[in-house]
Order: structure tokens, then C-alpha cells, then sequence
């Protein structure tokens, strides 16, 4: 005999059913009507960063922008740290991840203070990395006169997360990955680098090899308009905290809880051998003499849309990984390209064919799999690694023992941390150069938003291939050939001084390689 089901079960489907409502609506976030359109404020001629930025007379020119390399991490976080104390009127933050760790938290510190001084602050993170908005976070948007938005919102309901990646992963699954700091709209960095620990060469277990460009003059202004246009876009939402900031206010007393935290991890940051060597840093210099250290050149600055979230494959002309490649395709002698994962798929093919039929030489540096951090992702990488090699393309794989001379100087970790690739970068015809936040994958190319600068400058193109050459060294890059008697595949590299070659993955288990090889079955490819 048949039973009929209990009434709970009926129960069971109907919060189901809520739970898939929720998350499906909580997915569609509207712009908060509390947080009002806002757009940069610039500091006024004379406030420190104006008068820095304009004591060079190239500062002026209309169509150029002054550039300087930040390759050094612990450069890149003097630099900002440099930036949050001198700002007067705004600082304009826009990552991918803001890592609630010991580098972290010390931007965090500096935005504070920066607030507590009247700078307007504006924090747009992804919501993805932000998880909705973590204690950090919400502490720092506590503050008046700092404002966070998180882009393409998960979930209004922070539980229903999980849920939401399942029903609408299709819309979740798009990103905003730009990496963009603005101080008083004089000063702005770009780059490859988020906010954490990995990438200011702090973290114990790796370190990214990455970079970044600091940038003065007109250009400023053009990147603080992407900024606006992702801000004020309706995938930027606020967050729903309406306490209200007075000194007797439960939100003062956990503000200040938050603070005596963070001034202790300044402190002891600053005690140790990271940290002393962070403050000896001498970016002021840099600020002191623009004429000096900034390279003056032509520019394009390069964004995706916000709309880009949508998912409209159609337009896409619109997006930045095509107007780059698009470019490529047009190089005449050479490219050289950094890109910490690389899937070409046949959209890129194409154009390494045409490349080489032009004869144009095209160099790659991307991760082996020992260093990549993302397994699967170098899977897609391996499936086109012999149809590179038989289209003319040198490929060099970064070593996780890479720049053993950088890493002995970590004198404040017992264990040497391996290294990554993180850079995004290209030079084009020794003459055009590409600082941003774009890997060479699909999910750059159709999925996550990305920011770019195109510098159309000869000095600044030797610098950038100067750091291509020192990272595709045998002993800190494989080279990878392709056998001509039996197509195998060869890597040859460096150890101790002595050249090695190998016809299996360096540095990599069997079992690993195995693991990949079955993933490679699946139809992940386009997601990374």
C-alpha cells in the first residue's frame, strides 16, 4: 500500500521554494537609493598632491600622462600608504579582493585616519572576494566619511550566498576584477595587484611576481572617470547599515574596538624586519622629483563596461581583452606578453597564426603548474601549449623558486616563500605598453571587468621588456620546446648555475598531473 506523505514534506518543498525566491531576488540587487550618484573630488592646487604632481612641466600637457613601474610589492604598498596619508580631498579604491591580513588591515588603518582628517573616501570591492561585506569592511563603512559599495551583489541575505551561486550562476559567476587607487584625483595607481599580504611580498607561503604603474598628470582624471562610471553603475549597491555614528552609539564603541586592533597590528608590523624595511622606503623621493623618475608619453586608458556583468557576447567589440588583441594582430615585429594564466582558446589562435605568418616573434611568460595557483586553469593552458609551439611562440614558465636573490633578501621568514606570476602586461613593437589588470583567458575576455593602460612610449617599453627578460632567465623561467624527432615536449632551465632540461612537468607529482588530465575532460575552459 501506497503511503502519502507526511504534511512536513509539504513544509520541506515550500522552504525550498523560499530559499530559491530569495536567492534568485537577492541576486537582483537594485541600487540602494540611500547612496546618491557621487563622482571624484579633486584637492585644490594647493594641497600636497597638487602641488607634487604639478612641479614637473610636462604636467600640463593635455594628451600625456606621467608613468612610473612599481615592480617591488613592498614599493607599491609604501606607495599607497604614502598616498592615504597625503591625500586632502579623496581616495578612490576599486579591487577585486581587499584581504583582511596584516597589509590589509594596515591600508585599512591609513583609510581611517585619512577619514578622520575629512578625505572622502569611496570603497568599491567585488562581492565575491568581500563575502558580503566581512567585519573589516563594515567597520570602515561605519565611518562617515567613508562610503563602501560592493559590486554585482550575490545576495541581499548573506546566508543565501551558497544558494544564489547555484540558481543564478550564470550571473554570479561574472566578476569585476579592476585594480584602480586614486588620491585627490592627482595621483592614481593601476595594475595587477589586489589588496593582501601575496602581494606586497608579505605572506609567508608565496609571494607574487607582479606590477603595477603609478601615474600622474591627465591621465588621472580618465581613470577616475572609469571609476565613476563602475560607482554610480547599478551593479554598485551599498550596504544597509542604518546605525547611526554618535559617541554613545554601539557603532562608535565597535569602531573604536576595531581601531585599537588595527594600531596594534601597525605596531607590530612595524617591529619587524617587513616592516622596517616598509618604512624605509623612500617613495617620497619619487613625489619630490616627478621630472626625474616619471616617464611622460601618450596614453590610452582602456575599461570594460560595467554592463559587461550582463553577459552580452555580442558586443563584444565593446570589451577590453578585444581591443587588445585587436592590436596584437596588427604588431609588426614582436610582442611580448605577461599573463599568470593563458588560454588562448581558437578566438586567440587566430591571431597567433596570422602573427607568425607575418613573422612578427611573439614571447610569453606564464606560469608553470608548480606555480600556478589555479590547477584547472592550467589545464586550459595545456591544451593549447603544442599548437603554440608549432605557431612560433617562445613560452617560458615561471619557476616557483624564481629570483632566488629576491627572495634570500626576505629576511623576516624562516622559509624562503615561493613565487607567482601576477603581472599582466604586454609591450608591442618595442614601443606600446599594456599595465592592467587582464589576463589572457576567456573569463577576462567575456566575464570579468578589467581596466588597462596602453602608454605609447620607447623608454617605457625597454623598462617593461628589461623585467620580461630578468624574469625568462633559465633560473627563473622554463623554456618550453617542442621536440622535432618525436613532438615531445622539453623544458629547459637552470639549477645551480647548471642548465637542465626535462620531458615531464617540473616540479610536479604524477598524481597531479593526472588529476588535471581528468579534469581536462570536463568543459571548464571557458570558466577560467
Amino acid at each position: 500500500m501506497i503511503k502519502t506523505l507526511p504534511p512536513i514534506s509539504h513544509h520541506y518543498y515550500l522552504v525550498f521554494l523560499i530559499i530559491g525566491i530569495l536567492a534568485l531576488s537577492g541576486c537582483s540587487v537594485r541600487a540602494n537609493k540611500l547612496r546618491p550618484t557621487s563622482t571624484v573630488q579633486t584637492a585644490d592646487n594647493n594641497a600636497a598632491l597638487s602641488l607634487i604632481t604639478s612641479a614637473s612641466p610636462k604636467a600640463s600637457r593635455a594628451n600625456q600622462g606621467g608613468f612610473y613601474l612599481l615592480e617591488n610589492g613592498i614599493d607599491a604598498l609604501a606607495t599607497i600608504i604614502y598616498l592615504s596619508k597625503q591625500a586632502d580631498t579623496s581616495l578612490d579604491l576599486q579591487y577585486w579582493s581587499f584581504h583582511n591580513d596584516r597589509t590589509g588591515k594596515l591600508i585599512a588603518w591609513h583609510l581611517l585616519k585619512a577619514g578622520d582628517r575629512g578625505v572622502k573616501v569611496r570603497i568599491l570591492l567585488d562581492d565575491f572576494m568581500a563575502h558580503g561585506g566581512n567585519a573589516l569592511i563594515r567597520v570602515l563603512d561605519a565611518h562617515p566619511n567613508i562610503d563602501v559599495r560592493l559590486f554585482n551583489k550575490m545576495s541581499r541575505v548573506k546566508v543565501l550566498r551558497p544558494v544564489a551561486m547555484v540558481v543564478r550562476f550564470r550571473k554570479i559567476n561574472r566578476r569585476m576584477h579592476n585594480k584602480v587607487f586614486v588620491a585627490d584625483n592627482r595621483v592614481a595607481i593601476v595594475g595587477g595587484r589586489n589588496i593582501g599580504d601575496a602581494y606586497y611580498m608579505a605572506k609567508k607561503s608565496y609571494l607574487y611576481q607582479d606590477l603595477d604603474v603609478l601615474t600622474i598628470g591627465s591621465v588621472v582624471k580618465k581613470i577616475s572617470q572609469s571609476f565613476d562610471t563602475y560607482w554610480n553603475s547599478k551593479w554598485s549597491v551599498g550596504n544597509t547599515n542604518t546605525m547611526i555614528y554618535t559617541k554613545n552609539s554601539v557603532l562608535y564603541d565597535s569602531i573604536n574596538q576595531t581601531r585599537r586592533k588595527l594600531k596594534r597590528n601597525k605596531q607590530k608590523l612595524f617591529q619587524s624586519g617587513y616592516g622596517k624595511l616598509l618604512r624605509k622606503k623612500p617613495i617620497a623621493r619619487i613625489f619630490n622629483h616627478p621630472s626625474k623618475y616619471f616617464t611622460w608619453a601618450n596614453y590610452k586608458v582602456l575599461y570594460d563596461p560595467p554592463s559587461k556583468v550582463k553577459g552580452i557576447r555580442k558586443k563584444s567589440g565593446n570589451f577590453l581583452e578585444y581591443k587588445m588583441t585587436t592590436h596584437m594582430a596588427k604588431a609588426n615585429s614582436n610582442i611580448k606578453i605577461f599573463t599568470p594564466y593563458f588560454i588562448p582558446q581558437s578566438f586567440g589562435m587566430r591571431w597567433i597564426k596570422n602573427l607568425n605568418k607575418k613573422s612578427v616573434e611573439l614571447s610569453v611568460i606564464t606560469n608553470s603548474f608548480a606555480a600556478n595557483d589555479v590547477a584547472i586553469s592550467h589545464g586550459g593552458y595545456q591544451r593549447y601549449r603544442r599548437r603554440l609551439l608549432k605557431n612560433g611562440v617562445k613560452l617560458y614558465e615561471f619557476r616557483p623558486d624564481a629570483l632566488t636573490k629576491k627572495r634570500a633578501n626576505i629576511t623576516w621568514y624562516k622559509q624562503k616563500p615561493k613565487t607567482r606570476l601576477h603581472a599582466k602586461a604586454m609591450v608591442i613593437d618595442d614601443r606600446y605598453v599594456y599595465v592592467g589588470s587582464v589576463n589572457l583567458t576567456p573569463r577576462s575576455r567575456y566575464m570579468n571587468t578589467e581596466i588597462s593602460i596602453m602608454i605609447d612610449s620607447d623608454s617605457l617599453a625597454r623598462k617593461v621588456s628589461g623585467i620580461f627578460e630578468k624574469l625568462t632567465r633559465p633560473e627563473n623561467s622554463y623554456l618550453v620546446k617542442l621536440e622535432k624527432s618525436n613532438k615531445r615536449l622539453v623544458w629547459f632551465g637552470k639549477l645551480k648555475g647548471k642548465l637542465q632540461r626535462t620531458n615531464r612537468e617540473p616540479d610536479v607529482s604524477l598524481l597531479k598531473q593526472l588529476s588535471v588530465t581528468v579534469i581536462n575532460v570536463l568543459p571548464f575552459e571557458g570558466l577560467f
